[in-house]
C-alpha cells in the first residue's frame, strides 16, 4: 500500500530516506535524505538516486539511538563524558546479556565447532544479504586461520528454506537459527571477530555489536547499504577494522582472530568510543534543519552546496581526531605489550 501511495502526488513535497538504503525510483518522490558519513562524494552519490539527494551532516550521527543494554550489562563500555551508559534513566525496553563462558551460553556451537583454541568469526546478517563474493571471503578466512570457525545466520522459509552452498568446510561452519535479542547480543560479545556482510552490510547489526565491545571487520561498498559500519568507525575515531579490498578484509579479520593482544587493543578502543553513536541531539537538529528548510522553500541545490563544504570540513576534523587518538593510544599503551597500539600495515583505511 505504501508503495502505491508513493506513486501519487499527495503532498507538495514528498521525501523518502534509508528505511531501504536505495532509491525508490518513483518520480513522485522528490528528495532522498541520506547521511554524508555513509555516502561517497556528493557528485557521485547523487547519481545513485532518482530523487534529489540531501545529506544529513557527516560529523555526527544521522539518527538518535538509545542503547540496547541495561547499563552496559557488564561489558565495560565507557559512558559519554558527564553522562551514564543508559539513556534518560529508564531501563524498560532494555536488555541484559548472560555472563559466563561462551561454551556454556552457546553449547550447540561449542559442541560442533569447539570453544577453547578456536576463533569464532560471527556473521548474523540475514542470508539474503550475503553476496556470493562474501562466500569467497569466508573461505579465505578459514584458509588464513587454521583455528577459525564461522557462525552464520541459518536460513528460514522466508529466505528460501535452505542454507547457502558456500563451498565451505561444513565441519567449521555453524548455522544459527534466529535468536532472542539478548542471546544475539551475547553472541556478538562472545565472538572473536564479527564479520560485516559484503556488499550489503549492517546498520543496526553493527551498532549493536559495537555496543557490546565487539570488533566488526568491514569492507565499504559503493552504495549506502554497504557503508554504515565504516561511517560508525569514522564517527568513533577508531581505525584498524576497515578493509580496502576483499583480500585485505581476509587479512585484517584473520590477523585479529589470531593476535589476541591486537584484538583486545582494538576492543578497548571500541569500548572507549562507542558512546559517540548514542543519544546524539545533533542528529535531531540535523533532521529539523532539513525538513524546516524544505518546508520553507529553501533551495535544495544551495543546501547540497553547503553539504559539500561540510564534507570538506568533516574530513579535516577526522584527520585531526585521528592524530589525537593515535597520540593518546601511544601514550596509554607505552611499555605494556598486552595493550600495545594497533599495528599498521598500510592497508587499513
Amino acid at each position: 500500500m505504501a508503495h502505491r501511495l508513493a506513486m501519487s502526488r499527495l503532498a507538495p513535497i514528498q521525501i523518502t530516506s534509508h528505511g531501504h538504503p536505495v532509491t525508490s525510483g518513483i518520480p513522485t518522490i522528490d528528495y532522498y535524505v541520506s547521511w554524508a558519513a555513509a555516502e561517497l562524494e556528493y557528485e557521485l552519490a547523487s547519481t545513485h538516486y532518482t530523487e534529489e539527494l540531501i545529506l544529513l551532516p557527516g560529523h555526527t550521527m544521522h539518527q538518535y539511538n538509545e542503547r540496547v543494554l541495561i547499563a552496559g550489562a557488564g561489558t565495560g563500555i565507557v559512558a559519554a563524558p558527564g553522562g551514564v551508559v543508559e539513556g534518560s534513566g529508564a531501563s524498560k525496553n532494555k536488555i541484559s546479556i548472560p555472563v559466563g563462558a561462551r561454551g556454556d551460553i552457546f553449547p550447540s556451537i561449542a559442541t560442533k565447532l569447539g570453544d577453547k583454541g578456536k576463533n569464532w568469526y560471527v556473521c548474523m546478517q540475514k542470508p539474503f544479504k550475503l553476496h556470493a563474493k562474501f562466500g569467497k571471503v569466508m573461505a579465505g578466512i578459514l584458509e588464513a586461520d587454521e583455528d577459525a570457525v564461522i557462525v552464520l545466520h541459518a536460513s528460514d522459509e522466508k529466505s528460501g528454506g535452505e542454507d547457502r552452498k558456500w563451498k565451505l568446510d561444513e565441519q567449521r561452519v555453524f548455522y544459527m537459527p534466529t535468536l532472542p535479542h539478548h542471546l544475539l547480543m551475547a553472541l556478538y560479545a562472545s565472538a572473536d571477530v564479527v564479520l560485516d556482510g559484503y556488499y550489503a552490510g549492517g546498520c543496526t547489526t553493527t551498532r549493536e555489536a559495537l555496543e557490546v565491545g565487539a570488533v566488526v571487520v568491514t569492507l565499504p561498498g559503493k552504495y549506502l547499504g554497504g557503508r554504515w559500519s565504516t561511517a560508525f568507525y569514522n564517527i568513533m575515531g577508531v581505525e584498524g577494522a576497515v578493509a580496502n579490498s576483499e583480500e585485505n578484509y581476509i587479512e585484517i579479520a584473520a590477523r585479529l582472530g589470531r593476535d589476541k593482544d591486537l584484538l583486545e587493543g582494538l576492543r578497548r578502543e571500541v569500548r572507549e568510543n562507542v558512546w559517540k553513536l548514542f543519544q546524539r541531539e545533533e542528529s535531531v537538529e540535523g533532521w529539523v534543519n532539513v525538513l524546516e528548510g524544505l518546508a520553507n522553500g529553501d533551495s535544495a541545490n544551495s543546501r547540497n552546496k553547503g553539504n559539500r563544504a561540510n564534507e570538506r570540513a568533516n574530513k579535516r576534523e577526522k584527520r585531526a581526531n585521528k592524530r589525537i587518538n593515535r597520540g593518546q593510544r601511544t601514550h596509554a599503551h607505552r611499555g605494556n605489550r598486552g595493550n600495545r597500539p594497533i599495528k599498521r600495515t598500510g592497508n587499513e583505511l
